[in-house]
């Protein structure tokens, strides 16, 4: 039961504070924002 507790805190901290980073094509970029416009936010790093 102690696992499952420290489990539930560290789920709950990363979804107040986490972030997602994902890598994607131009092309999976756009279908995303067709589907959920304003969902996430697209940054170029190369």
């Amino acid at each position: 039961v102690k696992d499952f507790r420290q489990f539930a805190e560290a789920v709950d901290t990363v979804r107040h504070n986490g972030v997602v980073v994902a890598v994607a094509s131009a092309d999976d970029v756009t279908t995303a924002h067709s589907e959920r416009s304003g969902f996430f936010e697209v940054k170029k790093v190369l």
